[in-house]
């Protein structure tokens, strides 16, 4: 029988054998990740990638289609997606706005028609007289850096009234 502390794991020894286990181990998984930089053409995979979201520089500006409230003294309100799309789906918001942008002005008149519809039946909108379809552009930096949440320019691509009986 042997005493406490006399196995070689107990002793911390290591066998020559093992340690080239370990070596071994380590130079595959190195080269594994390096890999991706050595092939010709490149290939967009694990750990570098080549997607252009990850691997060109991003612009400072971000533009956003959007369709925003006018009251009677000109101040402008955010409408929620159930307003904009008749969904409360953010996304199907965001769909609707791309339509209208990437459609002509008959696509944006019937997305300010509609929008204007459901505004006029909606509880609590009733200092909303007007809707703008604009394209908004922020300065990323200004906004998240400094507060400043103002769009750096806006334009609008359609307005239409909202009626109510």
């Amino acid at each position: 029988m042997s005493e406490p502390g006399d196995s070689r794991a107990e002793r911390g020894e290591v066998s020559v054998r093992e340690c080239s286990w370990a070596y071994l181990l380590s130079a595959v998984v190195g080269l594994a990740m390096v890999s991706p930089v050595l092939r010709s053409p490149p290939v967009d995979s694990f750990p570098l990638s080549t997607y252009p979201m990850y691997s060109h520089p991003l612009s400072s500006t971000s533009r956003i289609d959007t369709l925003l409230g006018v009251d009677a003294q000109g101040a402008r309100h955010l409408l929620s997606p159930t307003l904009i799309a008749g969904d409360p789906w953010p996304i199907l918001a965001v769909e609707v706005m791309g339509k209208a942008r990437r459609g002509a002005g008959p696509a944006r008149r019937r997305l300010c028609a509609g929008a204007a519809e459901r505004v006029a039946a909606a509880p609590g909108q009733g200092e909303i007289v007007s809707l703008e379809f604009v394209t908004e552009v922020y300065d990323s930096r200004a906004y998240f850096g400094r507060g400043e949440t103002e769009p750096s320019s806006r334009q609008v691509l359609a307005r239409c009234e909202v009626e109510r009986p």
